[in-house]
């Protein structure tokens, strides 16, 4: 796990991924020498990662983060179903929430479209949430049909911004 984050995922499930060089993931990182891979299980489990903030995000502010996305051209895993090899590049949705691990909140603040591009791509989000303030946020892997069709995906996930506040 990089330093400072925490695992939010699955608790029977292994954490994300510092990339690349495991699972015969071999792109470079747009920033530094590593990134975070995150993944979706057949299973329908999903890796996710948190960080507490030095602020916590309120409610009813506007906030940026700018992150760089893009799926493998390989990785290769153990599929929960089947107990085989399983190739996992397949597109997933990045989602963005905002935590508050304490009283068991969470909300969803951003999504993106399916990463389908293994080139890497900035994706720049604004950020309001509207029913808490949260003093944690956390990145997760999502299915693009939703856990009705669970299937074996990767995306990876580099150069994050500093948290910026749009509006007070």
């Amino acid at each position: 796990m990089p330093k400072d984050w925490y695992y939010y995922g699955h608790r029977d499930e292994s954490p994300p991924d510092i990339q690349p060089g495991s699972f015969e993931v071999t792109a470079p990182a747009i920033d530094g020498t590593t990134y975070l891979g995150l993944v979706l299980r057949d299973n329908k489990t999903w890796e996710g990662i948190g960080q507490d903030l030095e602020q916590p995000l309120r409610k009813g502010y506007l906030y940026e983060l700018t992150i760089a996305l893009a799926m493998p051209e390989k990785m290769i895993s153990i599929s929960r179903t089947t107990g085989e090899y399983a190739d996992f590049n397949h597109p997933v949705l990045f989602r963005i929430w905002g935590v508050d691990i304490k009283n068991k909140k969470e909300e969803l603040l951003a999504e993106t479209p399916k990463i389908d591009h293994v080139d890497w791509k900035n994706y720049t989000f604004t950020l309001l949430p509207r029913k808490n303030n949260y003093p944690a946020i956390a990145f997760t892997a999502w299915f693009a049909n939703g856990l009705e069709n669970p299937y074996n995906g990767y995306i990876l996930v580099d150069n994050c911004s500093d948290l910026k506040v749009i509006t007070p």
